[in-house]
Formats: C-alpha cells, structure tokens, sequence
C-alpha cells in the first residue's frame, strides 16, 4: 500500500510539471523574456541609486516582514483532488507518505519565491545595519525555517 502512495504522489506530480511546462512555452516566450531581462536591469539600477540616498526614518524591517509574510501564506498544495476525499477515504492510514511528499513538495515549490526576497532585501539590510550581517542571518533563517 504504501508503494502505491508513493507512485500516487510521482504521478501527481508528473502531471502537475507536464501542465506548467505546456504553459509556461506560452507564458515566456521569447519577447516577453527580452522584457523581463530589460526589467530586471531596470530594476537594480533604480535599486542600487535608491540604496546610495535611502530615507532613514522608515521602519524597512517590518515592511520586510509583512512582505514575507504574505508571500509565506499560499495555501498547502497536497496535488490530491476532489475525487480523492471520496476514494482514498479508505486508505488514509496508508497516505502519511503520500502526505509527507506533498508537504515537502509545497514548501520547496513556494521556497523559491522567499529565496529571491531574500536576494533582493540583502542590500537593503546591509545598508540600513551599518555593513552587519547579524540581522540579516537571524531574518533569513527564521524565514526560511518557518514559512
């Protein structure tokens, strides 16, 4: 039983990597990535001359947090389906594999998001803390571990 929990989950998981490859073909095609290249240039310039004359008298570490708070909110995606509340029903003894995968899953699928605010905030703190990494390290690890 629980080897067809295990091949459950790949299969699930097959199926949810084929759906996003199809349509990311579509989403990053490549105007829209020469775009998103351009942007992200953009992006560090202003960030990096917003950095040199940043306003001291704002508090960026809660607006930091409350960013990474919601970005830590999504929802537990379990890959399971309407139809599965009903057929595996009777084997929900034998799904804490299944489960465990899932929550593994979820959390390295959204950890992603968190690493690249993490990249992004690292300037700001190194600014802000006077060149420590003390605060950063403690913010980074408590975001990570607690999402």
């Amino acid at each position: 039983m629980m080897q067809d929990a295990k091949q459950l989950f790949s299969s699930r998981k097959k199926e949810i990597s084929k759906e996003k490859e199809y349509y990311n073909k579509f989403i990053f095609n490549g105007h829209f990535s020469v775009f998103l290249v351009i942007l992200l240039g953009a992006f560090i310039l202003g960030y990096g001359d917003w950095l040199k004359s940043i306003p001291q008298h704002i508090n960026y570490a809660l607006i930091a947090s409350v960013i990474v708070a919601i970005t830590s909110m999504f929802p537990l995606r379990t890959l399971l389906k309407d139809a599965d509340k009903l057929f595996l029903l009777p084997f929900e003894k034998n799904m804490e594999i299944y489960m465990t995968q899932s929550l593994v899953y979820s959390y390295f699928s959204r950890i992603g998001l968190q690493l690249l605010i993490l990249i992004v905030l690292f300037p700001l703190f190194f600014v802000i803390n006077n060149r420590s990494f003390e605060f950063y390290i403690m913010f980074a690890v408590l975001m990570l571990v607690m999402p």
